[in-house]
């Protein structure tokens, strides 16, 4: 049986709605984790099982949000990284996918949304400076808009934070 029903069929709950339900459950809905990664690739309810994943947690949700950053849609790439602030205990995993996935982006919502996760992990330390200069030295000469303004606003908090969190002690 399938965990979710057709379009057809109205009487079987969607995924959006499965995954809603799951993400409540939280850690108890780990073994469920594959099934809903399964179905999010047929279905492409990318958003609601990003936030699912965020709230199980585990190995395997983080895995498979992290496999997540490496998508060709912009907008995975996006959930993805609004999803991984849940997993702080994992940011010798994260930081740097988020530092590598910075190096490439040409996408500024989705290195909005990196530069934030990388906040969220302390600014992502040394390693995360280039990769931060090189979005803004690719921004700087672009003619300003709000968005390209708080992109760059963000960059200088995580630089900060990155001082701050490289600081010795």
């Amino acid at each position: 049986m399938s965990l979710v029903g057709s379009e057809t069929n109205r009487f079987f709950p969607t995924l959006n709605f499965i995954a809603r339900i799951l993400g409540n459950i939280g850690e108890a809905a780990r073994p469920a984790v594959p099934a809903l990664v399964s179905a999010m690739q047929k279905e492409r309810q990318w958003y609601a099982v990003c936030k699912a994943l965020a709230s199980i947690g585990g190995d395997d949700a983080l895995q498979a949000i992290l496999d997540l950053l490496n998508s060709s849609d912009s907008n995975v790439r996006r959930f993805a990284c609004d999803s991984l602030k849940s997993f702080l205990q994992h940011a010798d995993l994260i930081v740097p996918r988020l530092i590598r996935l910075l190096e490439n982006e040409r996408v500024d919502s989705v290195c909005l949304l990196a530069i934030r996760a990388l906040i969220d992990f302390g600014g992502g330390g040394i390693e995360a400076i280039p990769a931060l200069c090189a979005v803004r030295d690719r921004l700087v000469p672009l003619p300003a808009t709000p968005a390209t303004n708080i992109l760059l606003k963000e960059i200088d908090r995580c630089l900060a934070e990155t001082k701050i969190s490289s600081d010795p002690v």
